[in-house]
């Protein structure tokens, strides 16, 4: 399976659980939970005392965890652990992977201690949100509540919007827990340091590209044809469509978000963006059988884009029946990522429930657009932070980098066999 970008093979975390004395049987998958994909471990323990014991399961959560970091990377421990009494099985005796439990996580918390100082609530609310819980304790642990490297992202970020706290990523790492994590940001002094906020800039002047961006229209120049940063979605449709209201839905986010109307110029060796005016979404439609329709989808996502003459955005509607439709999104990934995809496919459901009904819709304001970031971004670095962040580096690296020097007995890689890698 694929999760945030790791590829994990499920039976090598098997194999490492039954390495344990403790664990009898086991399974590893992979299930949707609120925080997206996330992997869950089921195992029945030799010890059956764990089973009706809940400070014994936790002890017994944590211990093999501890054992699984030695062995495996950390997106590769899963983020839940559950004791199972048997394993449930098909009336063939096969594993019945639709009657495992779903993880329930208020369970395999920690005993609930409730936050006290305005500022724990505070955060506690913040991860609450984020990992879609009811709630968050002091003794909760971020990571085994369903969190990952992205999540904290976003906490670090509503930190900054919401308390004005520059708080480092690391932090989240270090004291994953609420009570420790709190207790840092109170005796740091660097999260009290001013923050520079993001401020809308103006349209009438050239807009700069933020360094992702930089980075994505330098390899796109290297191979204007190559799909691998494509960010696609599938969405099957069944029952009547309107197709009306799915031509507005679209329309309304084209208008709503300028990077989905975001075109790449460059001008003396200098890239920046430009945003067309509002327009319509050209959705493609096309008949197709079942036996063409992964073919036809594969062949979808793998058609280029220019990313100088846009659009950035592909829809294309697949029909198999009158009833029956696959609605293609592609975007680059210039302009889009796995948030921002999930972001517009959220926002496209709720415009379409709406229109369908004849219904207006008037999704919140937005603040800010992506180009205002990518200027927030610029100024940040210009302003001391590209300058603390390379005396960090030169600091752990031992002054100035050294030049790497390439085996001289080999030929030189090629544009081609780079473009390959």
């Amino acid at each position: 399976v694929k999760i945030r970008g790791f590829r994990i093979e499920l039976g090598e975390i098997e194999a490492r659980l039954r390495e344990q004395a403790s664990v009898g049987e086991t399974v590893v998958v992979a299930q949707e939970g609120p925080t997206g994909k996330q992997l869950v471990a089921y195992v029945v323990p030799l010890d059956r005392t764990l089973l009706d014991d809940a400070v014994a399961q936790s002890t017994g959560r944590e211990t093999l965890r501890r054992a699984l970091k030695t062995r495996l990377p950390d997106y590769m421990v899963p983020t839940h652990l559950m004791f199972l009494e048997r394993m449930p099985l098909t009336p063939n005796g096969k594993l019945d992977r639709k009657g495992l439990p779903l993880p329930d996580v208020s369970q395999m918390q920690q005993v609930y201690v409730a936050p006290e100082s305005e500022l724990e609530q505070q955060v506690a609310a913040i991860w609450a949100q984020i990992l879609g819980v009811e709630r968050v304790g002091l003794a909760d642990h971020f990571f085994e509540s369903g969190g990952h490297s992205l999540l904290a992202m976003q906490v670090i970020s509503r930190l900054r919007q919401l308390l004005g706290r520059e708080v480092p990523l690391r932090t989240m790492f270090e004291q994953p827990r609420l009570q420790g994590f709190v207790e840092t940001l109170c005796n740091s002094h660097e999260s009290q340091a001013s923050v520079l906020q993001i401020l809308p800039v103006s349209r009438q002047q050239p807009l700069a590209l933020s360094y992702a961006q930089e980075r994505q229209w330098f390899l796109w120049q290297l191979d204007p044809h190559s799909a691998a940063y494509h960010v696609p979605s599938t969405l099957r449709l069944r029952g009547w469509l309107d197709h009306a209201a799915l031509q507005r839905s679209f329309d309304s986010l084209v208008a709503r978000h300028e990077s989905l109307r975001t075109q790449v110029h460059q001008d003396e060796g200098q890239a920046f963006q430009i945003i067309r005016e509002n327009g319509t979404v050209a959705i493609l439609h096309e008949q197709v059988n079942e036996a063409d329709l992964q073919r036809r989808v594969e062949t979808e996502i793998a058609q280029p884009f220019d990313l100088q003459q846009g659009p950035l955005l592909r829809v294309t509607l697949l029909r198999l029946a009158e009833d029956d439709h696959v609605l293609v999104l592609v975007q680059h990934h210039i302009v889009s990522d796995g948030w921002s995809m999930q972001v517009m496919v959220d926002e496209l459901v709720q415009l379409y429930a709406a229109y369908s009904q004849g219904q207006d819709l008037q999704l919140p304001a937005l603040p800010i657009q992506y180009a205002d970031y990518a200027q927030w971004q610029r100024d940040w670095m210009t302003g001391g932070e590209r300058d603390r962040q390379m005396g960090y580096w030169q600091a752990l690296l031992g002054g100035e980098p050294s030049v790497l020097e390439l085996p001289l007995d080999r030929p030189r890689p090629s544009v081609q066999s780079f473009r390959g890698a």
